[in-house]
């Protein structure tokens, strides 16, 4: 199944739950740490442009949601040696499912799901350039805080563990929703 079918799945789904469900757009800025470089303490590549997310989620009751969202990763480049390096930008999209509890304005939430992914580049070495892409789905999940700053707008901040093939990212965001 893939994430296509996952996002045709909600959409059909949504409008057969309860009549609470409440539906919210938002646009989130990040950054990130790539935690497969960081554990085995190789070349750590730069990041360039923040990350960004679209996102589009229903709340389905007061504990359990659904959320889609389009991630822009940014831009990395690494240049290794000086006869070594490549440049990459990497986007994906996502199907997760979330819990929650709500503390009055506050609610903590976590959220597990599937991420597909791609990454186009270029390697450079001594013998030349060549172009590469690469492309997988891979699990997502995270946990968060929402505050409700004013009827309708929440601001959101969130930690989420993307898993590329055989690497994982760290992904800390800063996100604003309004609510329909």
């Amino acid at each position: 199944m893939t994430i296509r079918h996952l996002l045709l799945a909600l959409l059909l789904v949504v409008p057969t739950t309860a009549q609470a469900a409440e539906v919210y757009v938002g646009f989130g800025v990040g950054s990130g740490v790539d935690a497969t470089t960081l554990e085995s303490g190789s070349f750590e590549p730069e990041s360039s442009g923040d990350r960004f997310k679209l996102l589009l989620g229903w709340d389905l009751g007061q504990h359990l949601g659904v959320e889609a969202a389009y991630y822009d990763f940014g831009k990395q480049r690494l240049v290794a040696i000086a006869d070594y390096g490549f440049d990459s930008s990497t986007d994906g999209y996502s199907a997760a499912v979330s819990g929650r509890l709500p503390f009055g304005r506050v609610t903590l939430f976590g959220k597990v799901g599937l991420l597909t992914w791609q990454e186009d580049g270029t390697i450079v070495t001594l013998a030349g350039s060549s172009d590469f892409s690469e492309e997988g789905t891979d699990l997502v999940f995270g946990a968060g805080l929402r505050v409700r700053v004013a009827r309708g707008f929440e601001l959101r901040g969130e930690w989420e563990r993307f898993e590329f093939g055989e690497h994982s990212s760290d992904g800390i965001w800063g996100t604003i929703l309004y609510r329909f």
